[in-house]
């Protein structure tokens, strides 16, 4: 079953986001980190070896935020809004 096109023109994008971001909401924080380490698994050797759990508990403070317009600045000039 796919999402409806959002009324903003996204093609539904921003409703699978949404979907997603309420999965990641719901889950405790050690299914979350590991959610969020598998993500990050797929960045580059360099990239994974400078990651810190300060990484880790921004994206979690992202995740859980009710304010827009965030973003994490990750190693490898890598970024998360």
């Amino acid at each position: 079953m796919q999402a409806a096109p959002a009324a903003d023109g996204s093609g539904g994008r921003r409703s699978n986001d949404d979907a997603r971001a309420r999965e990641l909401k719901e889950q405790s924080s050690s299914d979350l980190y590991d959610t969020l380490r598998g993500w990050l698994a797929h960045a580059s050797r360099k990239t994974r070896r400078q990651l810190q759990l300060k990484h880790i508990q921004a994206i979690e403070r992202l995740v859980l935020s009710t304010k827009s317009g965030r973003t994490i600045e990750l190693p490898g000039n890598a970024m998360l809004t």
